[in-house]
């Protein structure tokens, strides 16, 4: 008798506790205005995937399990089949891309995420965007699409038991999550890809692979875009379908952390979306230190030393490391603060938001604004890791971080 209550029970927990919504996710949004968001907006969401009028419809909850989620096959790579008259409508409308441009997605993590919350053996197995021909009218098979790439989205970093990266934001593919531990089931990942620079004006089908356990283990959005010219011609077509956020982001790294995401005339400086405060309860303009790593390169020149010795100018290319902050007062729940380089560079950052970024002019120099909020706040630190496009000597540039503000 004893045993078959414990079958019993155990049938039961088979039936109710299996955490819901467990879906293998899907695409949301195919032109995100906002890059690597904490929460989800429908307002800046200027793109859509197919069928999301019927399936993820704007306006709904997101990450809502309604069977948007599709296992790929060879023969039926997309969900539901080409047909741009019924699969988009005025209030979700594909994509318009130009070339060059850098692009953001967004995707609900499902319950997939790996951090402090969950674990650092989440699997990911990759993630990747490809697409049929230009003005093609029909699905391709599975094996087509992926004869032509469009971007490789990155994968999650493998697990390491010496480092608690996997807690810390931005990461590179399905994991950018940064809002994951507050709702790990509907909460916002993002990803960010430069579009091919030689793609012909035209519409495309555009396919979403992600690697769930293994690269055969595929889930898959479909998702038609119109490219065109320019970026003039982009904002032009965005207003006419009612839209007047042309948001893009600049620079920085794309998903895939070994491509540097591009700076085009339409990227923006401040990221669209983030709501401030106007009234700061605390002002502060503490300096923090940053600790610098030993990955640099050196060039000689003669410089005047001691007798018979030559002094080497240090030349930084990359440096990494952590910015700690000073204990916040009381009740403080947002952070400002601004880091600057005196050198160009393409700067990352960890357990932190950027909000804003932008050339120093005249000086050659870089300013990045970011956003301290939320359970990011309990390490009083973050990370960043910075690439320098020339040469650049810290010991007479030395990067300035500093509170900008803080508000309860």
């Amino acid at each position: 008798m004893t045993r078959y209550k414990f079958l019993l029970l155990s049938f039961v927990c088979l039936l109710q506790c299996i955490p819901q919504g467990y879906g293998h996710s899907w695409l949301a949004c195919t032109d995100y205005a906002e890059k690597n968001g904490r929460y989800y907006d429908h307002d800046l969401c200027r793109g859509y995937a197919r069928s999301a009028l019927r399936l993820a419809p704007r306006g709904g909850t997101f990450g809502g399990d309604t069977g948007f989620d599709y296992h790929s096959q060879e023969t039926k790579p997309c969900k539901t089949s080409r047909n741009d008259d019924t699969e988009y409508d005025a209030d979700h409308r594909m994509a318009v891309y130009y070339p060059g441009q850098q692009v953001v997605l967004a995707h609900p993590m499902k319950n997939h995420g790996s951090d402090s919350c969950t674990n650092r053996y989440i699997p990911d197995s990759g993630n990747f965007i490809y697409r049929g021909n230009v003005n093609d009218q029909f699905d391709l098979t599975l094996s087509q699409f992926r004869e032509e790439l469009v971007a490789d989205l990155g994968v999650k970093d493998p697990p390491d038991q010496s480092s608690d990266a996997y807690t810390q934001y931005p990461k590179p593919g399905y994991q950018n999550a940064p809002a994951f531990c507050e709702n790990k089931d509907k909460s916002l990942g993002t990803y960010s890809f430069n579009v091919p620079s030689d793609l012909q004006p035209g519409r495309y089908t555009f396919l979403w692979l992600w690697g769930f356990n293994s690269i055969g283990d595929l889930y898959s959005s479909c998702f038609e875009v119109d490219i065109v010219s320019t970026l003039a011609e982009r904002n032009s077509l965005l207003l006419s379908y009612g839209l007047s956020n042309f948001y893009e982001p600049c620079g920085g790294l794309t998903s895939n952390f070994g491509i540097y995401g591009n700076t085009n005339p339409g990227c923006t400086e401040t990221d669209t979306g983030i709501t401030t405060s106007t009234s700061p309860t605390t002002t502060t303009t503490t300096t923090a230190p940053a600790t610098v790593s030993t990955s640099f390169t050196t060039t000689a020149t003669t410089t005047t030393g001691r007798p018979g010795e030559t002094l080497l100018a240090v030349q930084t290319l990359q440096i990494g490391g952590e910015i700690n902050l000073p204990l916040a007062e009381s009740g403080t729940m947002r952070r400002y603060i601004s880091v600057h380089w005196d050198c160009p560079v393409i700067a990352n950052f960890w357990n932190i938001r950027v909000t804003g970024y932008h050339d120093v002019a005249g000086s050659g120099g870089v300013h990045y604004n970011l956003l301290h909020e939320g359970y990011e706040m309990g390490s009083g630190k973050f990370y960043y890791h910075a690439m320098f496009t020339q040469p650049c000597d810290l010991k007479a540039y030395p990067p300035i971080a500093k509170i900008i503000r803080d508000e309860a």
